[in-house]
């Protein structure tokens, strides 16, 4: 209850401090927009490693129906470049397809076009790869788009959409077995907030996924148990925990080099992943800690070319919403993450991209699977 409220005043505060309260009185005074269509929604969730819900917060505001929208469990909504740790480079990891230090060319597919018949896809801002070779760490820190869809063209659609669907439990369409949904996150409706969170969670629990649920156990007047989600909840190996440590890695490069850096704890270490729609009318960031998983997600009900949300950050608006209660209120645990002692962390070759030898140019230290470490 404490934390919607604190949602509530950030949110009118965010609102007022950027002129959406200002915009909605405009829209509404020459009937271009509703009210609801002219303020942007604002969710978050988070979920402990078990899969239990910790808070939940459909939108900002007093509730004053019953059965209202709510886009943290219920509403789904576009989750943009979220979408890459949890399909194509997760999926690229766990099969060995890719490591750590991988190099592909910054270039769009020949094969696919965009409308106009352009090669498909451009990265943000719509630049054009210009066929510039990066490591794989590089491309999800700064959130490309083209290596994304290079690794679902060699995947296949289909092996993407099976590994989210079955392995991390995300709820998608049956249209979303196509490169733009797999690859860049434009999916046909979206997923909800808490399936998002969901499916980040053996990132941060080696390798293991746990249903999200409210309801520990549920018993009848005989003692029977009727629902069981402490023993009997919907629990699996997603990913082995070699591949959960690596992308945990690559997830807290993102946060500590790359788009995520507005979430940076001082208490705590953070990994996650920034989202953004095309047109600006969606952002998200998922942020973990040791302590548990979250999200926050911003956007409009409906698109329209006067409103967006151009210039703002949803790693520092997860910051503020989270921030402090991450960094305060778990004194007795790790700053981070517990790591798995079988991937093998060490300096990477600069060069190829491989485990450096001494001979070797230094390009930072990486993190490599056991089964998949080739060394320079």
């Amino acid at each position: 209850m404490v934390l919607r409220h604190k949602i509530a005043k950030l949110a009118r505060d965010f609102y007022d401090e950027n002129g959406f309260l200002d915009k909605t009185e405009e829209f509404d005074g020459d009937g271009t927009l509703e009210e609801d269509e002219a303020l942007p929604h604002i969710a978050f969730t988070a979920l402990r490693y078990d899969g239990s819900v910790m808070c939940t917060v459909g939108n900002w505001g007093e509730k004053k129906d019953s059965l209202v929208t709510n886009y943290a469990c219920r509403e789904p909504r576009q989750v943009g470049s979220t979408m890459k740790p949890v399909a194509t480079s997760g999926l690229g990891i766990e099969s060995n397809h890719i490591h750590w230090g991988s190099v592909y060319r910054n270039l769009p597919l020949e094969h696919i076009k965009d409308d106009q018949g352009n090669a498909w896809p451009f990265n943000y801002g719509r630049v054009s790869g210009k066929g510039e070779a990066y490591n794989i760490y590089y491309y999800l820190q700064q959130s490309f788009n083209t290596v994304p869809a290079q690794l679902c063209d060699e995947l296949t659609p289909n092996a993407v959409f099976k590994f989210c669907t079955e392995n991390l439990g995300m709820k998608l369409d049956e249209a979303d077995e196509d490169y733009s949904p797999l690859a860049l996150g434009s999916l046909t409706y979206g997923i909800t907030l808490q399936n998002l969170v969901n499916a980040y969670i053996p990132y941060g629990a080696h390798g293991i996924y746990n249903e999200a649920h409210i309801i520990s156990k549920i018993e009848d007047a005989n003692g029977q148990i009727i629902v069981d989600n402490i023993n009997g909840r919907n629990t699996h190996q997603a990913v082995s925990d070699e591949t959960a440590w690596v992308m945990n890695r690559l997830i807290k490069n993102v946060v500590d080099n790359g788009t995520g850096t507005n979430a940076k704890l001082w208490n705590k270490a953070v990994i996650g992943k920034t989202g953004t729609t095309e047109n600006w009318y969606d952002l998200a960031f998922v942020g973990m800690t040791r302590d548990f998983a979250s999200a926050v997600t911003i956007g409009y009900k409906s698109n329209h070319p006067d409103v967006t949300l151009s210039g703002l950050n949803s790693a520092s608006l997860w910051t503020k919403i989270i921030g402090e209660y991450a960094n305060t209120q778990f004194p007795d645990t790790g700053v981070d993450f517990d790591p798995v002692e079988t991937v093998i962390t060490a300096q990477m070759c600069s060069a190829t991209g491989m485990i450096a030898n001494s001979y070797c140019p230094r390009g930072g230290t990486g993190y490599w699977k056991s089964t998949y470490a080739p060394y320079c």
